[in-house]
């Protein structure tokens, strides 16, 4: 395992050790998407706590159950011919745990269930025979948030009522960039996060010991193991694979909603509703609100669930199979969006910390968002009455005057019933007297030191 794959994950560790230690038996549940290091955390607290893990893998029943038997006889030094039922299974693992003060784990879980779909039934029936004051903790660790909520947790599942506590591992931060990419500049620690996300299975590609140019021109290539991990990931059991690579490679170019993926790939709206909902099903598309809208409104944005799609389906899904080639002379395009976020962050921080003149409650993108300077980002009070918003600008040269005073203009324009502050956010600076009229016009400027820090 990689010490590199845990960098952000402290207090995920801890929280698990805490959960390992208490007492009788409980569940507990580790979720979060494919590469986010669910299975190094699992592997982090076996160094100090007996675990049996099983990784369930994309097999039946049949072979799954002798391969747990294997892993069984092989932990707990045992000679168990293959279990005749999953009920056997775990009768006998259950009992071999509690003797010899051992956690179990069953990683890969939504594998596990699709091959077994009573597994969860089966599991409910036998952890609840269990009767120990002595810590007996049942690890189940999945990908898929929505799935293993709903097949875990959901009020219709077998194991839904048990004593459960979930921990969720989402991507990590850009500020945990430098301690990941540690040789590397300011821009480009911001750069490989921007592009590939905070997945660290996929930064885990990158060689940091080379230069970030290098490993684009080695990831970015037809058949690098980059190209190989999302081909993979991509290839789910649609019917029509074509449909939604298609409307995959729309959202990747900035199409967000049902009427400009018609638009771009030549089919009814209605027909990329219907597959845009099973997107959203397999995790591979999310839709998400500008700040301010309605969660339950109409007005949610697609968008792909992580940035290393976007850069492969641009890249390399219809690209001459060297996707490095001229990147750098697309990354304005591909840079303001997570810019945008970053700094949303990074000002959400300060407002906590009582360095803004209100608490934010919601941050994110502001409703229209695309501008000819940058994108444009949003924090509001609960109220919605105060409001910050920023302009984010990933462009090569530094921000100027005339671009801070457009941005000024658009932005307050008929907020008047609104408490509006402005910021504005550059990867490549201010002009002097951009920096003097933000001064002079009460405008917050952000550089990537603030974002990293």
């Amino acid at each position: 395992m990689s010490e590199r794959l845990l960098i952000g994950r402290s207090r995920e560790t801890e929280r698990l050790k805490e959960l390992l230690l208490a007492p009788g038996p409980h569940l507990i549940t580790v979720r979060g998407e494919a590469g986010v290091g669910k299975t190094a955390l699992l592997e982090e607290i076996a160094k100090e706590r007996a675990l049996f893990r099983y990784e369930a893998a994309d097999m039946n029943s049949r072979l799954l159950k002798r391969g747990f038997t294997s892993d069984f006889n092989q932990f707990f030094g045992r000679t168990e011919a293959e279990f005749p039922s999953w009920e056997d299974a775990l009768k006998s693992a259950f009992a071999a745990a509690l003797e010899t003060g051992s956690a179990i784990a069953f990683d890969r879980f939504e594998a596990l269930c699709g091959a077994v779909p009573e597994f969860p039934a089966v599991l409910r029936e036998v952890f609840q025979s269990v009767r120990s004051a002595s810590p007996f903790p049942l690890i189940l660790s999945g990908g898929g948030v929505a799935w293993m909520r709903e097949t875990v947790s959901g009020f219709k599942s077998p194991l839904y009522g048990l004593p459960n506590t979930t921990i969720e591992l989402s991507a990590l931060s850009v500020r945990d960039m430098p301690a990941f990419f540690p040789g590397w500049t300011q821009s480009d620690q911001f750069t490989v996060w921007a592009l590939f996300g905070g997945i660290p299975g996929v930064l885990a590609l990158f060689d940091r010991e080379d230069s970030f140019e290098a490993n684009l021109s080695r990831l970015l290539t037809r058949g690098s193991v980059f190209d190989f991990a999302v081909r993979l990931a991509t290839e789910i059991p649609f019917r029509e694979p074509r449909i939604y690579h298609s409307i995959m490679s729309a959202v990747a170019y900035d199409c967000d909603t049902p009427g400009r993926i018609a638009t771009w790939i030549g089919e009814t709206e209605a027909k990329c509703g219907k597959y845009l909902s099973g997107l959203v099903r397999s995790g591979l598309v999310t839709k998400i609100f500008p700040c301010g809208v309605p969660k339950d409104g109409r007005k949610g944005l697609y968008r792909l669930s992580s940035p290393a799609l976007k850069i492969w389906y641009r890249c390399l899904f219809m690209g001459s199979g060297n996707g490095a080639s001229g990147l750098k002379t697309r990354l304005n395009a591909i840079l303001n969006e997570p810019l945008a976020l970053a700094s949303a962050e990074a000002l959400t921080r300060l407002g906590r910390r009582s360095r803004l003149r209100f608490i934010p409650e919601e941050s994110g993108l502001l409703e229209g968002a695309k501008s000819a300077s940058g994108t444009l980002f949003a924090l509001s009070d609960a109220s919605k009455s105060d409001w910050l918003i920023g302009l984010a600008s990933s462009d090569p040269t530094p921000v100027t005057e005339k671009t801070l005073r457009g941005f000024a203009l658009h932005a307050l324009k008929g907020r008047d019933d609104r408490r509006t502050d402005l910021a504005a956010s550059s990867l490549a600076g201010y002009t002097d007297e951009a920096r003097n009229f933000a001064e002079t016009a009460g405008i917050r400027l952000l550089e990537l030191p603030d974002l990293l820090r």
